[in-house]
């Protein structure tokens, strides 16, 4: 007698809901996925950081983690709680709706949670295991603090000004009796100046970090993945090669740390600002200026410059930046930096903004404390006014000291926000030296001469020689006796 085949459909239904059942996902995960589900079961840190290209299902990996930690729970059988936390509330639904379609295809009746909307949570009934869902928008972060969680999922946090204050503030206090840990993932932001960098940092130092490229995804064939590039490649009108150089190639699928030239306030600076970055050696003769930019809780910045005449360049040699300080410690500050640059010599010109407060605040530094800013002129339109520094940076004629680091960052890595009417905050501010330094490039004097007249060089004065002194009766008579000049006599009378 012949055993009967056995009946593979049969086979893997029963073996499907023995995993359910169990809580072993790793299944549902493509090959390019499980290293770092992989790594987040065995890493000890507290502290995990995922940065992947688009489209390499990074949400569906963490989603996959928290739904197989809902069901099995804790290991005395108790529930745990999962929080999944992105940029926007609205948008955090979306994509957990989305994922969880596939992620319980086949799942049976029983492990699939039960939406709570007035919670947004997702409930799983047989161990009452629970799923939250926060956004960061609205203040919608905020309504977590006083909860207590087994884990959180950080989805995005590239892309969440205030990342930093959120997880040491909320979060980690969330953690602290569970010992559980936070996994970060995201797509690169669009600065490397982004807050997100110090919470990248944090888990570099741990050695609990990956990366995923778009060439790392096994959803697509070697051969899928080279034609979508040289598709994309066509479509920017760019050849291979300069593809690859791309910053959106570099950011977008190869999740490197690039700013975004399409957001970039001061683009420029990535082609020529190493050469703009020198050591400054001010000379003896020059016109120096203050740039300020005000603000409070932003802080208030100021650069310290002047115009070197002779190669036409605006020569940035210091800097100021303070957080949450009162005018009058501002301006104490500031005057000590001008005194040790350019000594009793007063700038030719401070010129700045007031931020919220306008002219009433430079005003009432010039009447209370004695410290004249001349309010900066500027377009309504912020873009339009930055094109002036643009302009200068294009043409190689602005020169930075290497000790004005926060100045540097910010050319470097400052970014509009999406409506272009302000910058994205950064770790390293607001871009307040930035818009000090545009202050500047719309407001000096280029053609002002600051050699003195006493002192001129021919170099770059037309110098006029003396004329010479008028002839005395004597040395008139002594020549015209040497030379027997009997008109010079009669002239002079002897």
């Amino acid at each position: 007698m012949i055993d009967a085949a056995p009946d593979t459909a049969a086979l893997r239904a029963h073996v499907t809901a023995l995993a359910w059942e169990r809580g072993l996902l790793r299944w549902l995960l493509a090959e390019h996925q499980k290293p770092v589900y992989d790594a987040l079961a065995s890493t000890p840190a507290d502290l995990y950081f995922l940065r992947c290209a688009r489209r390499v299902g990074k949400s569906y990996t963490l989603l996959v983690r928290a739904v197989e930690k809902c069901l099995k729970g804790k290991p005395d059988g108790g529930p745990v709680h999962i929080v999944y936390l992105g940029p926007e509330q609205k948008q955090v639904r979306k994509i957990v709706s989305e994922h969880f379609g596939k992620i319980f295809k086949t799942a049976p009746a029983k492990y699939k949670p039960r939406w709570v909307n007035l919670d947004s949570q997702y409930v799983f009934d047989h161990n009452g295991s629970r799923l939250s869902l926060a956004g960061c928008d609205s203040g919608h972060a905020e309504s977590l603090r006083g909860q207590e969680a087994d884990e959180v999922l950080f989805d995005e946090v590239g892309f969440v000004g205030d990342a930093v204050y959120i997880t040491d503030s909320i979060l980690q206090p969330m953690l602290q009796h569970t010992e559980g840990k936070i996994v970060f993932a995201t797509t690169p932001a669009k600065t490397p100046g982004h807050p997100s960098a110090e919470l990248y940092r944090r888990c570099v130092n741990l050695n609990a970090f990956a990366r995923l490229t778009f060439w790392d995804n096994t959803l697509f064939s070697p051969e899928k993945k080279q034609a979508m590039f040289l598709k994309k490649a066509k479509e920017r009108g760019l050849t291979p090669e300069q593809f690859r150089e791309d910053p959106a190639y570099l950011r977008e699928w190869m999740a490197e740390d690039v700013v975004d030239s399409n957001y970039a306030v001061i683009p420029e600076w990535t082609l020529r600002g190493k050469e703009l970055i020198r050591p400054l050696s001010p000379p003896a003769h020059k016109e120096c200026y203050v740039g300020v930019d005000l603000g409070y809780n932003d802080g208030s910045g100021a650069l310290f410059a002047y115009i070197d005449y002779a190669n036409q360049k605006l020569c940035v040699q210091a800097e100021l930046l303070v957080r949450r300080q009162t005018t009058l410690e501002f301006v104490h500050q500031a005057r000590m930096k001008e005194a040790q640059l350019w000594g009793k010599r007063a700038p030719a010109m401070r010129v700045g903004d007031g931020g919220g407060q306008g002219k009433q605040l430079l005003e009432d530094m010039n009447r209370t404390h004695g410290y004249t800013i001349i309010p900066a002129m500027k377009a309504e339109n912020k873009e339009v006014t930055v094109m002036a520094l643009r302009r200068l940076v294009a043409q190689g004629l602005v020169w930075v000291d290497p000790s004005c680091v926060i100045l540097l960052d910010q050319l470097k890595n400052t970014v509009w926000n999406e409506q272009r009417k302000s910058y994205e905050r950064t770790e390293n501010g607001h871009g307040e030296l930035l818009d000090a330094l545009v202050y500047l490039c719309c407001n000096l004097d280029w053609a002002k001469n600051p050699v003195p007249v006493e002192t001129p060089d021919e170099a770059s004065h037309y110098v006029r020689q003396p004329a010479e002194k008028p002839m005395t009766t004597m040395a008139a008579a002594q020549i015209a006796q040497t030379l027997g000049m009997r008109k010079i006599r009669r002239k002079f009378g002897f």
